[in-house]
């Protein structure tokens, strides 16, 4: 067995850490190498931090134990031993994972929710986060029955709930994450009105088995959160949280966890098809009810610019009467762009990749916060100044974690929000010319959004977030006055020409409507829409409102008249809630940081083959919980060759470049065409890995080197002495060193959406190197070098059809024991062990139309053209079966390729390189794109080939022994 194969079911087993994207956190996690961590410790918890964290690491585990003694009597359920939290402050996104392997741990990154985030409904925004984290804790560790059983013996191994679907793991957490009713994901007005939209805009609200495999239709990645929570909570409403957690314990002790309809017929009375019903029509009359309140007084009708759906944002008129907005579709890149007033597409002004956040200036200047890759390991915003004209920029601010710009009226400076560390947030100034940042105001324990300068100058608008209320708020001369004070979410401010108004969007009745502030008049609302009015913006002429409107297909820009006159009264806020409780208890005592959850957790017996035959033995492996070392151990008895085997691994990202390591022991073989088996030992081999991550494109490079001992397996070859051209270029040693290095460099901007069926922008790069030579201790003399490149362009005018292009080169010297260097021809197909573990199968060089591996040399010529078109989304699926077809897409693919031999070594099957000798091969594929067990996204492809003979010197197909129809089935990605 080779050691990529025998690796495969250990990295199958470590993998199952990372397996949920929504709830499981990755097992290898590249942590910026200058945090120094340290450890404080609880009943229930160790909390994993890094300098400058240590306050709010102190509020994490006090509030991690209130989550324990609220939540584990809720789910029935208190965990074995500690659970570990690692908390870092590298990120400007608002997020945290969880997973249940190799040990309990969470992930929390140490940001609030931004303005208008669906998180930012909570009293307390760390108390939410951290229920929502250890809630999936408290699931997902749950285990029973026979999978209890076998982790007894074995180890932490099977997690059933791990492999539920994502609304149910999700959606729990959502459901429990706030302490009453009034808070969290479920309680807040942009959840509900995406809810609302779903339920009464065509095509309605999606099937269980849509939402059960993830959906291409809006909101997509946000279903789980979004129904899910709904869904748990109906449930619990209905049938009663002991049933609720019976089913949870229940679906933990399946050994087959893809079922989980079966439980739910015994603990709820009826399948979760039908369930799914029941919930559809709870929904319907629920918003059917709040339709009717809202139409009791007279409906805002939007004037709609844009129908593109989506993540769109902070509209902005422009001189001319056009209008800019963020926008994040799924269907192109996204960044600032252009609508004019009769609602034409004017196309994208400036691309930015995240956020984007930005402040209109006068001369088409503006500012722009872009969150960007900051030293290689943390994702932080910063200010950008940006001509929309010419598409110069000037970066403003270098690791600041600035957002939310503001130009003061003259454009000479700049309002914005900074992240200062550990939650913290300030209001600072800073000019555009140069100088060093003015703090304006920083309020401990208080977030701060949505900064907005008067016409005059004199005054900041802001909205402000203090003891669970998001309240708007007015800066002048230093002193900071509550424009409202209620329990309703007020955010976005923005100024009227004059400056006697302020607009804002608030959730005051149940639904975000846009509202009106003035010394006069105090509060009033402005429209009375049926889904939710966000962000707006007025004209500079006074006479119009832009705004954010939300649909069936997510947020798109709308205008209204600037009219008073029609400005309604605003509906009541909800009452103040009680303040909550304070935190109890003194510091915990920190210590430094000790890896000793790198122990293994579990075990495995082997059962397996080298180039001997059978092989018995046992494996186990370990990470700590911050990622810093993670290793793998496997040893076995090889039972024909009477001799023991061994591998060891090691990847360390405690450095900047990554170091891995490795040394193994094995039977292997055959030699080239020769049966001929060595005993392989490689006490030591390793390497170096750099990356050069940005968001847009990334980079790496691997230094790497191993030193191997062949032994051939009973004496030199006789028939292979010196001299004998049947063995020429073929190296069976008597015994001897291989002392490699290699290198290895990496390079893509490739891009997809969410709406394509493949990269569809950019190109990858990609070169190998591999050398054995005196120089590098080697006993051989040989050598590898190979490099591909990779185009992809989306045909303009199409829906996401797309042309790839692939060439790729090979040249190869000598070979231990005469193995071929390159093979070319065909596609190998997938067995159904294959595709029960998920394998992709495809090798990057296809020759279609040829048998699989049959041509070989020391040198390879291939290119690849394939046109890719998207056919049909038909959404097939039955209930909550681990099986959904999402799409169906086609390609029409071409591949121009040959093996040949160059110098004085064996003959592999071909001769010198000509260009007259290149096989053509045509292929037509329809490709699945399934998901599989709920998470899995792949293509499964059913391809039909044919040899075309050598075009170039009129090889026809029937003068080619080689050509061939073929029909092939095979998984994962072309190229």
């Amino acid at each position: 067995m080779s050691r990529s194969t025998r690796l495969a079911v250990p990295l199958l087993l470590l993998a199952a850490a990372a397996w949920p994207a929504a709830a499981g956190a990755q097992l290898l996690v590249a942590y910026d190498p200058a945090f120094r961590w340290r450890t404080v410790e609880s009943t229930h918890f160790q909390v994993h931090f890094h300098q400058g964290e240590e306050g709010l690491a102190q509020r994490v585990i006090q509030v991690a134990e209130r989550a324990h003694l609220r939540l584990t009597p809720l789910l029935g359920y208190a965990p074995p031993g500690q659970t570990h939290v690692v908390l870092t402050d590298d990120s400007d996104e608002a997020n945290g994972s969880a997973s249940p392997l190799p040990r309990n741990t969470i992930r929390l990154y140490a940001v609030p929710a931004g303005s208008d985030s669906e998180l930012a409904d909570a009293r307390d925004w760390l108390t939410q986060l951290v229920e929502h984290e250890y809630a999936h804790v408290l699931h997902l560790d749950h285990t029973g029955g026979f999978p209890a059983g076998f982790n007894a013996v074995f180890g932490k191994v099977l997690t059933p709930n791990l492999y539920s679907p994502p609304w149910i793991i999700e959606g729990l957490a959502v459901a429990v994450e706030g302490a009453d009713e009034a808070t969290g994901r479920n309680a807040n007005a942009l959840f509900e009105a995406y809810t609302r939209a779903m339920v009464t805009e065509p095509p309605g609200l999606p099937s269980i088995q849509e939402a059960t495999n993830q959906p291409l239709r809006w909101p997509r990645g946000s279903t789980p959160y979004q129904l899910g929570g709904r869904f748990m909570a109906f449930l619990a409403r209905t049938r009663g949280w002991p049933a609720v957690r019976a089913y949870l314990a229940d679906q933990g002790s399946q050994l087959w966890p893809w079922a989980p309809g079966f439980q739910a017929e015994r603990w709820f009375g009826a399948d979760l098809t039908d369930l799914w019903g029941e919930f559809k029509a709870d929904l319907e009359r629920r918003h059917a009810a709040q339709l009717a309140e809202i139409r009791r007084r007279p409906v805002t009708a939007p004037h709609r610019l844009t129908r593109r759906g989506g993540d769109i944002a902070r509209p902005r008129f422009e001189a001319g009467g056009t209008l800019l907005y963020v926008d994040h579709g799924p269907d192109e890149r996204g960044g600032l762009r252009r609508v004019d007033g009769s609602g034409r597409d004017l196309g994208l002004v400036l691309p930015v990749d995240l956020r984007g956040l930005y402040a209109l200036g006068a001369d088409g200047q503006a500012v722009v916060a872009k969150e960007r890759v900051w030293g290689e390991f943390r994702l932080y915003e910063d200010l950008w100044v940006v001509d929309l004209a010419t598409g110069r920029e000037r970066r403003l601010t270098d690791g600041e974690r600035a957002t939310a710009p503001a130009l003061t009226p003259d454009g000479r400076a700049v309002v914005y929000l900074v992240r200062t560390g550990a939650g913290e947030m300030a209001l600072r100034r800073r000019p555009l010319d140069g100088g060093p940042p003015e703090t304006l105001l920083a309020l401990p324990g208080v977030q701060l959004y949505d900064p907005a300068v008067s016409p005059d100058g004199a005054a900041i608008a802001l909205s402000i977030q203090e003891g669970g209320r998001r309240d708007l708020a007015l800066l002048r001369d230093g002193v900071l006055t509550r424009l409202t004070d209620d329990d309703a979410l007020d955010l976005q401010p923005a100024w009227t020409p004059d400056g006697k108004t302020i607009l804002f969007a608030s959730d005051r009745g149940g639904v975000f409507n846009l509202h009106a502030w003035s010394a006069e008049g105090g509060v009033r609302q402005v429209t009375n829409v049926e889904t939710a009015a966000l962000a707006p913006a007025v004209s500079p002429d006074g006479q119009s409102i832009a705004y954010v409107v939300v649909g069936r297909d997510g947020h798109d820009v709308a205008t209204l008249p600037y009219d008073p006159a029609t400005w309604l009264e605003p509906l009541p806020a909800p009452p103040v809630p009680p303040p909550a409780s304070p935190l109890e208890g003194p510091a915990l005592a920190s210590r430094p940081y000790r890896p000793t959850t790198a122990l293994p957790t579990f075990w495995f017996p082997l059962l397996s083959t080298d180039a001997a035959g059978t092989t018995f033995g046992a494996m186990t492996a370990g990470s700590d919980v911050i990622g810093l070392h993670t290793w793998l151990a496997e040893g076995w008895w090889s039972a024909k060759a009477k001799t023991p085997g061994y591998t060891l691994s090691y990847a360390g990202t405690w450095s900047w470049p990554a170091v891995d390591l490795f040394s193994q022991r094995l039977v292997a073989g055959p030699l080239g065409s020769r049966d001929q088996r060595v005993d392989a030992w490689t006490p030591i081999g390793g390497g170096a890995t750099f990356s050069f991550t940005q968001l847009d494109q990334s980079a790496g490079l691997r230094l790497g080197w191993e030193l191997t001992r062949l032994d051939p397996r009973g004496g030199p070859r006789s028939d292979c002495a010196v001299g004998d051209t049947a063995c020429q270029g073929a190296v069976f040693p008597g015994a001897g060193l291989l002392s490699e290095a290699s290198l290895s460099v990496a390079w893509s901007n490739a891009r997809r959406y969410a709406n394509s069926i493949s990269s569809e922008e950019g190109r990858r790069l990609s070169v190998q190197l591999r050398v054995a030579d005196g120089a590098t201790g080697s006993a051989y003399d040989l050598w590898r070098a190979r490099a591909a490149w990779t185009e992809y362009l989306r045909l303009p005018g199409t829906r996401h059809a797309v042309l790839a292009t692939r060439v790729a080169g090979g040249r190869a010297h000598g070979s231990y024991g005469g193995g071929v260097p390159f093979t070319l021809g065909g596609v190998t197909n997938a067995s159904p062990v294959d595709l029960f573990l998920f394998q992709t199968f495809t090798a990057a060089d296809q020759l279609r139309g040829y048998p699989s591996g049959l041509f070989g040399g020391n040198g390879l010529a291939l290119a690849n053209l394939e046109l890719r078109f998207p056919l049909v989304d038909p959404g097939l699926g039955h209930s909550t079966w681990p099986l959904f077809l999402r799409r169906l897409h086609g390609a029409l693919a071409a591949d121009l390729g040959e093996t040949f031999v160059q110098g004085s070594e064996r003959d592999y099957w071909g001769r010198d390189f000509h260009w007259k000798r290149l096989r053509l091969g045509l292929a037509a594929e329809l490709r699945l794109e399934t998901v599989f067990a709920y998470w899995l996204v792949a293509d499964l492809r059913l391809g039909l080939a044919r040899g075309m003979g050598r075009p170039f010197d009129r090889l026809s197909p029937s003068q080619d022994p080689y050509a061939e129809w073929q029909f092939y089935v095979s998984f994962g990605p072309s190229f």
